[in-house]
């Protein structure tokens, strides 16, 4: 199984996730609150884009600390 990665910039007003394919093309763009749903929702659609989560893996960005990207494994 392929892996699968998605890219994530946390803002204090509005955040952001996206997966591309190999090729560049968006798959899935969602714009989401910190919040409790913001986060709910934003699993969701990790949940429903990569079928296998122990192939997941998610790069977060901090527009403060953008300079120190993370890569973490989401599950």
């Amino acid at each position: 199984m392929t892996a699968c990665y998605i890219g994530i910039d946390v803002s204090k007003d509005s955040s952001t996730a996206q997966k591309l394919d190999g090729k560049g093309n968006k798959l899935f763009y969602l714009e989401f609150a910190l919040t409790a749903e913001g986060y709910a929702k934003l699993l969701r659609t990790i949940k429903a884009h990569c079928k296998d989560l122990s192939q997941s893996k998610a790069a977060m960005v901090h527009r403060l600390l953008s300079h120190k990207p993370l890569l973490f494994s989401c599950f």
